[in-house]
């Protein structure tokens, strides 16, 4: 009886936790993109965006496609051993 309750209530969380997937955007706000790169300031997303991030701008909505995000920063990835 404890172990079918208990199947039951992890179903449910793996359910859970697949529709919640499902409902992330692919496209984030500027507040969600900042909020994934851990940035304070908004001047600090301008200045990447500057430095080359991808914004999608439609009807004064500006979007940042979270794999652009990924790869902008990926592209800015430095090496820091001595050679």
């Amino acid at each position: 009886m404890i172990y079918k309750s208990l199947k039951n209530e992890l179903k449910s969380i793996a359910d859970l936790a697949q529709s919640m997937q499902k409902t992330e955007s692919e496209y984030l706000s500027y507040k969600q993109a900042m909020e994934i790169l851990g940035l304070r300031n908004y001047r600090t997303l301008t200045a990447y965006i500057k430095a080359g991030l991808p914004v999608i701008e439609v009807a004064n909505s500006k979007r940042i496609k979270r794999t652009d995000l990924d790869d902008f920063m990926t592209s800015h990835y430095v090496n820091n051993k001595e050679e």
